[in-house]
């Protein structure tokens, strides 16, 4: 059969991508190809349009039939101008000369792109998604991703899968459900147009994998900052959960030091000086041999409630509270509650929307009646905290002396705990919230559910 196709799309947008927009709304789309005139037609040319994928309508009167520039060897070039929405077709031909618009020969279609938002996915194996057992949680139209092997496609659990990728974050092990479709969801429900998602995860990595301060040739980080330049290097932002592989004395006091090297190479690399961040406080962990890394633990989920305040445009959400499916990567339960918080803080911190997004937090510490007691003030409380359960093991209190035992809690007013102590704190004294790897943790915001985010070593004012 002869060749039928006169318009051939060589360069531009692939079926299911998803395009950042610009600060007006609009997203450039740059197309080029080849073509060629049928036969019989003594004269012609290239065209190209967008159309609504839905009702076949022109997305604007801009964007409807147009000639494209031409060049030599029968080559041509087209600029869209599209705004944010979706789903969308690009349709090319050859018009001929003598005939309408509507009769021209054939050309290349790209099929259900999209103008929105794109949303890097970066950190181990709970950003990876092992999430295991049923979940609604299905696909849906507008929420797209870059799978490894560099296709875009319809975003559906697992995210990070390995097919046809080398790419160095494919894992041995088969991922699962994942927090980010959820929120990728509830993003596009909220905002009316499209999301993407670019996987990066990897699991059982360190931070030091991917900071280039510390491996200047990370192949973690290199591949991230690669995937953004499939996506013509414009991106939102980037959801950041890692930190489990950093538990330890060393690296977790560290840790805080080092991600801020990694937040400011991101942005630099990326060349957005103020690119939002989305980061997660780690879980907990039920393995016992994790039993005596208490202060690794414990002093990353504290850096990671820093970093908020340290670097701009930063939020941090809690897992804390969150079902797991084994002994450290959150249920699909969890991951469903995980994906809302997520959406919560973008639309907050980054779109400006009136939700509430701030995990309750502490702010002060103060010791009363003869040091026998310790009164902790959170912000970010919209109605009050609250608990069904008695949460003496909530928190530990220690100074120099050692640890001190606690008598009762209660609720003393709506953002205050008080903790009753058996005796007098001494001079150094601190307190710790959701201790250790596997902590207990009864405490929540009325208003949001979620926990206060945990804390390591907050002074007590004495």
């Amino acid at each position: 059969m002869a060749e039928q196709t006169r318009c051939r799309i060589i360069s531009g947008p692939s079926d299911w991508q998803i395009l950042q927009q610009d600060d007006t709304g609009h997203a450039e789309i740059s197309l080029a190809g080849t073509w060629s005139l049928p036969e019989d037609a003594k004269a012609g040319a290239p065209i190209v349009r967008a159309v609504r994928e839905d009702t076949y309508a022109p997305v604007s009167a801009a964007t409807d039939w147009q000639d494209a520039e031409t060049g030599p060897d029968q080559t041509w070039a087209a600029q869209l101008r599209v705004p944010a929405g979706g789903l969308y077709r690009i349709e090319s031909g050859v018009k001929n000369d003598d005939a309408h618009f509507y009769w021209t020969c054939r050309g290349d279609i790209i099929h259900n792109i999209g103008v929105g938002d794109l949303w890097v996915i970066a950190g181990q194996s709970n950003a990876s998604g092992y999430g295991r057992g049923e979940i609604d949680d299905p696909p849906e139209l507008g929420v797209h991703f870059l799978r490894n092997d560099e296709q875009w496609c319809l975003a559906t659990h697992p995210l990070n899968e390995a097919r046809k990728s080398d790419h160095p974050n494919v894992e041995s092990l088969n991922p699962g459900h994942s927090p980010f479709l959820v929120f990728a969801k509830r993003l596009k429900h909220e905002l009316g147009y499209p999301i993407g998602l670019i996987q990066t995860a990897c699991g059982g990595t360190t931070l030091s994998q991917w900071n280039p301060a510390e491996d200047p040739d990370s192949l973690l980080y290199r591949n991230l900052l690669h995937c953004v330049g499939l996506a013509n290097d414009k991106i939102k932002g980037i959801c950041w959960y890692q930190g489990c592989g950093d538990a330890n004395r060393e690296q977790g006091i560290s840790y805080l030091e080092r991600f801020e090297q990694l937040v400011e190479a991101l942005r630099s690399d990326i060349g957005d000086p103020q690119l939002p961040i989305l980061t997660v406080q780690i879980d907990r962990i039920t393995s016992d041999e994790q039993a005596d890394m208490a202060v690794g633990w414990n002093a990353v989920r504290e850096a990671q409630r820093q970093a908020a305040h340290l670097i701009p445009n930063l939020a941090v959400v809690p897992t804390i509270d969150l079902p797991v499916s084994d002994f450290v990567h959150l249920a699909p339960a969890g991951n469903m509650l995980l994906g809302g918080r997520l959406s919560a803080a973008a639309l907050g911190m980054v779109y400006g929307k009136d939700v509430h997004w701030l995990a309750p937090e502490i702010c002060q510490a103060t010791a009363e009646s003869g040091r026998r007691s310790v009164r902790l003030a959170f912000k970010n409380v919209p109605i009050r905290l609250f608990s069904d359960y008695p949460v003496t093991e909530d928190f530990v209190v220690e100074d120099g002396g050692g640890i001190l035992e606690i008598e009762d809690v209660t609720f003393s007013s709506n953002d205050e705990i008080l903790i009753v102590l058996r005796r007098p704190v001494g001079e150094g004294a601190v307190v710790h919230g959701c201790y250790g790897p596997n902590p207990r943790n009864s405490v929540y915001e009325m208003a949001t559910h979620w926990p206060p985010l945990a804390f390591h070593q907050f002074s007590i004012e004495l």
